[in-house]
């Protein structure tokens, strides 16, 4: 085997945002409702914070990497300012094409709407990068649709 193909990994294999990861019994998963956009409906003109939920799943293939590196997901604001990171140890170890996944529900606080990035980092290195829209709609109200009692011809 030439040495090029003796070295190099892990490989990433998907970084999703979705509305649910289902595990089965054998560990395989799937991937419900793959989404890169919310939108938000609200009563103002300007955008409400909102708090919402969604899980983010990862996978990595090992290649020729074995042991443990740390994971982290950084959300990047749409003014660019860094939130929160969460980290996590991934275990790589076995066969080549063994995958090493995370996969967890989030409860993401959006102060603003716009492009919200969450930056997929491999032992300091970034992987990838993830986005999120956020998109905000002011709900419109139909003339006479309000409290008022309708007028009835005297």
């Amino acid at each position: 085997m030439s040495e090029q193909y003796s070295i190099g990994g892990p490989y990433l294999a998907f970084a999703v945002i979705c509305e649910r990861v289902l595990t089965e019994a054998d560990g395989t998963i799937s991937l419900i409702r793959v989404v890169d956009r919310f939108t938000i409906r609200g009563p103002s003109e300007k955008f409400t914070p909102s708090l919402l939920s969604f899980w983010l799943a990862i996978l990595f293939r090992s290649g020729f990497q074995r042991g443990v590196m740390n994971l982290s997901v950084q959300p990047v604001s749409p003014a660019g300012r860094t939130l929160a990171a969460m980290e996590f140890p991934l275990h790589f170890e076995g066969d080549e094409e063994r995958g090493c996944s995370v996969a967890f529900p989030v409860q993401f606080f959006a102060e603003e709407d716009g492009l919200y990035w969450f930056e997929i980092r491999l032992a300091g290195q970034l992987t990838t990068r993830i986005p999120l829209r956020i998109v905000y709609l002011p709900m419109v109200t139909m003339p006479g649709s309000g409290s008022e009692s309708p007028k009835l011809p005297s």
